[in-house]
Formats: structure tokens, C-alpha cells, sequence
């Protein structure tokens, strides 16, 4: 983590500005250094500011969206029962059939 370097500069001569991992992190939290890998995957163009408006980063525990998760590693066994469950095609109630 102190080896990571994150730089930016101005423009002006000797105004570059170095920041380590760890610095950040205690700073902002792992969501922006999270937010900068992703930034730097994305492409280089006029959406990449809007999709990195749709990234939500959370701190532990604390997710406002967990009820739209639909499973995560922890509850896939239930998830796969409820399933199941759900898509069992009803059971029909036919009246037994007699041969004349």
C-alpha cells in the first residue's frame, strides 16, 4: 500500500502531487481508491464521468441497495431452493379417469 502512488499535477511547473494508497485510504476510505481502478479501466471519453456517477462504493456493512441484490455467494443454496420452489409447475387436480 506504500508503495502505490497516486499523482496529479496542475499544469504549473512543480506542482506534482504525490499520494500513497495508504494516505487515501485513511483519508477518503476504500471507496475512492476503489473509484480511481475503475476510472482508469473505462474508457477515456465524454461517458466515462457519467459512469462513474452510477458507481456506488459503501464502507462495510452499511449498503442502502441490499434488497435489489439478488444473491451473493453466502445464500446461494436458498436462493437456488427458492427457486426451485418458485418455478415447480403446479400440481394439477384431475379426476381420476375410469375406462368403459
Amino acid at each position: 500500500m506504500q508503495t502505490k502512488l497516486y499523482r496529479r499535477h496542475s499544469g504549473r511547473p512543480g506542482n506534482l502531487k504525490e499520494q500513497t494508497m495508504e494516505d487515501l485510504m485513511k483519508r477518503k476510505g476504500g471507496g475512492e481508491v476503489l473509484r480511481k481502478a475503475v476510472s482508469g479501466m473505462l474508457p477515456k471519453n465524454r461517458l466515462r464521468k457519467f459512469r462513474l456517477e452510477r458507481l456506488k462504493t459503501f464502507e462495510g456493512s452499511q449498503n442502502g441497495y441490499a434488497q435489489n441484490i439478488m444473491a451473493s455467494y453466502d445464500m446461494t443454496p436458498q436462493v437456488k431452493a427458492a427457486r426451485r420452489k418458485m418455478h415447480q409447475k403446479p400440481k394439477s387436480k384431475s379426476s381420476p379417469t375410469t375406462a368403459t
